[in-house]
């Protein structure tokens, strides 16, 4: 009779596993090595066991963490899984680079590589006690204590009367039961459940706010009834709030003496402004002209984030760099001490995606928390040991967080609704908007001026249009769309979609035969996509992070913007999938770009700059418009579609590329436009009328929260 091939025996847990000079019990723990005992805590040494178990094969990163944490604990599992394995590396000596004993396997999990012996752990004769002494070890980085492991560390008095006995119980169950609340109802304060208080009751967005420096009042910016965005102070105990006057402005930072940092618009600016002004009122005085984002520490010193060349820094205080980063920054925050910058770091350019990041003085960053989907809104505790934030692991509903100094994460709260943290008063109190947030598709034509919805899920982002008019390219990158993204292809004939694949859409071949994709995680990942769905091929990595690209016509080659770490964009054409960049133009800025017809040229913008690119040469020719426009379509060999925004119609024109002048075309008005924040650059078909964009509403009730803690 055949035998079947002879498994590798699984150590049972009560041997002890012997490789190299250590020797590891399973029943207690206890690493030693040359028989002296080799200090590992409770998560590393689980790693061991679980590796040990099964030598030569690989244990997942998923079987890791399902051993690690309970299903009900909520941790950042990446870092705190690299943690552990690190110690354990430093318990053993190992090296990851060349491993003795545990082999990485990148994505999937670690292998246990060298020889082991099992044998029988010897007994012990010493007495069992009754009741366990359970040793409490400092939690690690990255983890997070949900729920406590309750020991004695007293042994029973052997001639305790019954009644004594009781009365201990009793008072055990009942501290039991108070940690197990305070512990498993997160979100709740020791007095009860949270208070809320609403500030905001307009229909529109708010945009940013804090508490004044006394926690009285709040200070906030928003945009009510599909108006320009202006600032308000309005009473905690008030629903009534009194416009502050600025025109076109919205809310960047409040000092600690009252004064305001906010951004206008400028007429004819490419650019808004961060200018500072009493609270009280007087002259408004600029402090940037490439500021994106501020905040006042607690002495009055400035941090700002600037994009200059399109490099996102942090200076601090104002005109000092402290940090570069490889994607773009949002929210800083400076901290109580006024010594540390907390900040939302986001490595894909113009995707909410990040990661909690605190910087010293001395400009050395330390990723606190990373992996989240979606992460908005950030601020220090009073007590400058957490920094709390609102994101989602996955989708677009984002919860309340906090992490410590140490990276350990916690739960505050969720409630139906995307959270974005403003700021926390000294008193405790925490300012936050609920948002209700969808990115909506249409389809219209400009001759008929009619335009109808045609959204798959809840964040439906067009990207491209066939020059036929009758494909449209999109991804999905809200809650619908699933951690990794999704992108589709919209049919106008059917009027139906279809599933691509993960990632983010870039463009479609104007024959709407081919996609190009990115990775959700990855900028620097393209894959080709036939849309038949029987080709997917992988565009060679060349080491840069893509802003945008674009198929020349004939889909043979791409014409694209990407960037080095901490360098600027330049533009470069590839050969897809495994062409070199060549580079075409540096110094260049270019949000975007359209090729036309020929190949030859490629037309992009940079505010009121509209630059034509001789894609053989480099050569460069710019013309100044009236208005920041965004290139749509090519309507012959000099002149090109643009469009722009004004008061809620989005206006369609023609300028010649040799003397910039604007002619007229056509204008489509959305149906509803309150709480559009943003509405993506509508594409044109090669009809010159089939036109298709997406857009953004926000709607937003900013609260005052009593009771988090």
């Amino acid at each position: 009779m055949a035998q079947g091939p002879v498994e590798e025996p699984r150590i049972k847990r009560h041997r002890a596993a012997r490789f190299g000079p250590f020797e590891l019990s399973l029943e207690t723990g206890e690493l030693r090595k040359h028989g002296v005992r080799v200090k590992l805590q409770g998560k590393p040494f689980h790693i061991l066991s679980a590796l040990i178990e099964e030598p030569g094969h690989v244990v997942t990163r998923e079987e890791l963490r399902a051993r690690l944490w309970p299903a009900d604990t909520f941790v950042d599992f990446e870092s705190g899984l690299n943690t552990a394995v690190n110690r354990l590396r430093i318990a053993l000596g190992d090296s990851a680079e060349k491993p003795i004993y545990i082999e990485t396997l990148a994505r999937l999990g670690y292998r246990f590589v060298a020889p082991v012996t099992v044998s029988n752990a010897p007994q012990s004769t010493a007495p069992v006690p009754d009741l366990q002494i359970k040793q409490i070890e400092p939690p690690e980085a990255g983890s997070e204590i949900v729920k406590p492991e309750l020991a004695s560390h007293q042994r029973r008095r052997p001639f305790a009367s019954v009644r004594n006995r009781a009365v201990g119980a009793t008072i055990l169950m009942t501290a039991l039961a108070v940690a197990l609340v305070a512990v498993l109802l997160p979100g709740r304060s020791r007095h009860g459940a949270p208070s809320f208080h609403q500030v905001t009751f307009r229909k529109g967005f708010v945009s940013d706010a804090r508490f004044t420096p006394d926690g009285g009042n709040v200070i906030y910016g928003a945009q009510w009834n599909g108006q320009p965005s202006r600032v308000f102070l309005a009473s905690t105990v008030s629903p009534e709030a009194r416009d502050l006057g600025f025109e076109k402005a919205r809310l960047a930072s409040l000092s600690p003496t009252a004064e305001l940092a906010i951004f206008t618009m400028p007429e004819h600016s490419r650019h808004a402004l961060l200018e500072r002004t009493p609270l009280n009122g007087g002259a408004p005085r600029v402090l940037s002209e490439v500021a994106e984002a501020a905040d006042w520490g607690p002495d009055g010193n400035l941090c700002l984030v600037t994009d200059r060349d399109s490099v996102s820094t942090l200076e601090f205080p104002a005109g000092h760099k402290l940090y570069v980063a490889r994607g773009s920054i949002t929210n800083p925050r400076v901290s109580p001490r006024g010594d540390q910058v907390a900040l939302l770091e986001h490595p894909v350019f113009a995707d909410d995606a990040g990661q909690v990041v605190l910087i010293d003085s001395s400009g050395e960053a330390h990723v606190l928390s990373s992996g989240w989907a979606s992460a908005r809104g950030l601020a220090w505790h009073p007590s400058g040991r957490e920094i709390w934030f609102t994101a989602t692991r996955s989708g677009a509903n984002r919860a309340l967080m906090a992490v410590d100094l140490r990276g350990r994460v916690r739960q505050i709260s969720q409630i139906p609704g995307d959270l974005e943290i403003k700021d926390i008063a000294s008193s405790g109190k925490v300012l936050i908007s609920r948002d209700a947030q969808r990115v909506t598709m249409f389809l219209g034509n400009l001759d008929e001026g009619s335009e109808r919805d045609i959204s798959w899920l809840d964040w439906s982002r067009a990207v491209a249009i066939s020059a036929d008019g009758k494909s449209i390219l999109f991804d999905e990158t809200g809650e619908g769309g699933g951690k990794q993204y999704s992108v589709y292809l919209y049919n106008a004939d059917s009027k139906s979609s279809e599933r691509l694949g993960e990632g983010r859409a870039m463009d479609l071949s104007s024959d709407g035969q081919w996609a190009l994709t990115e990775s959700a995680n990855d900028p620097g990942k393209l894959t080709l996509v036939s849309v038949n769905g029987t080709q997917r091929i992988p565009v060679v990595a060349t080491g840069i992070a893509y802003r945008w690209a674009r198929f020349f016509p004939g889909a043979k080659e791409i014409l694209l913007a990407g960037n080095y770490p901490k360098q600027p964009p330049r533009i470069y054409r590839q050969r897809v999938p495994d062409g070199p960049l060549i580079l075409v133009k540096a110094g260049l800025q270019m949000g975007d770009a359209l090729i036309d017809p020929s190949g030859k040229t490629a037309v992009g913008c940079d505010g009121y700059q509209l630059y034509s690119l001789d894609l053989s040469n480099g050569g460069v020719r710019s013309v100044k418009t009236p208005q920041c426009v965004s290139p749509a379509a090519f309507d012959g060999s000099r002149t090109v579609l643009v469009t722009h925004q004004e008061n809620g119609v989005i206006i369609v024109e023609s300028v010649d590329l040799e003397t910039g002048r604007l002619t007229p075309y056509g204008t489509f008005k959305p149906g509803d436009s309150i709480g559009m924040t943003q509405a993506t650059r509508p594409r044109i078909a090669g009809d010159l009328q089939t036109f298709v964009y997406s857009r953004m509403q926000t709607l937003s009730d900013l609260f005052i929260v009593s009771g988090w803690s």
